[in-house]
């Protein structure tokens, strides 16, 4: 039990992994794009693999139990999500044209020119909209509402869609009753 628990951690968190030349062949392919394969190696053991524009692999991992979800943003951004429980994800971006890889995300709802939005508790202890650069992890927008007490922080927020590099449209659960409200939000520097 202890190994699978490090297992699911390493491949939630960044641990490398070390099957693929093991699988290589063997595995069923369930998705295979120019710059990313999954693979099911074994029942319910998935390998996911990253390649630069020159068809090296710069990255791979396996998950447990949970399928990974991998498509591309803006022609040179991959978005790489694996969920790790109600409403809630990892996810990390692969930049193709810098081909630079970034920290994990908790459940971010969108993404565009190197910008993510995400939820995150605040010092002062309540949930927080952020709009960060994915891979310097710069704070370029932080909005504050009367969020919902959900204690699941990833389902505070619905959805939400870049309008502008400076502009966002989102969806949230706001007060004590959880009513839905939408709103546009200019961020960034005035």
């Amino acid at each position: 039990m202890i190994s699978i628990c490090l297992a699911l951690t390493n491949s939630i968190f960044g641990g490398e992994s070390n099957k693929i030349a093991e699988y290589h062949g063997k595995a069923n392919i369930l998705e295979a794009e120019r710059y990313y394969k999954i693979m099911e190696v074994e029942t319910g053991e998935y390998e996911y693999a990253i390649f630069d524009r020159s068809g090296e692999m710069v990255y791979s991992n396996i998950t447990y139990r949970i399928n990974p979800r991998i498509y591309l943003v803006d022609n040179c951004l991959l978005w790489i999500e694996i969920g790790v429980g109600t409403s809630t994800t990892q996810v990390r971006f692969y930049d193709i044209d810098n081909d630079c890889l970034s920290d994990w995300f908790e459940s971010p709802r969108a993404a565009k020119n190197n910008l993510v939005v995400i939820m995150e508790w605040s010092v002062e202890g309540g949930p927080v909209l952020l709009i960060k650069d994915i891979f310097s992890n710069e704070i370029k927008g932080e909005i504050k509402r009367e969020f919902s007490p959900i204690a699941v922080l990833g389902s505070i927020l619905i959805e939400a869609e870049f309008l502008s590099d400076d502009c966002i449209s989102v969806k949230y659960y706001q007060g004590n009753d959880y009513t839905i409200t939408e709103e546009i939000i200019h961020f960034g520097e005035s």
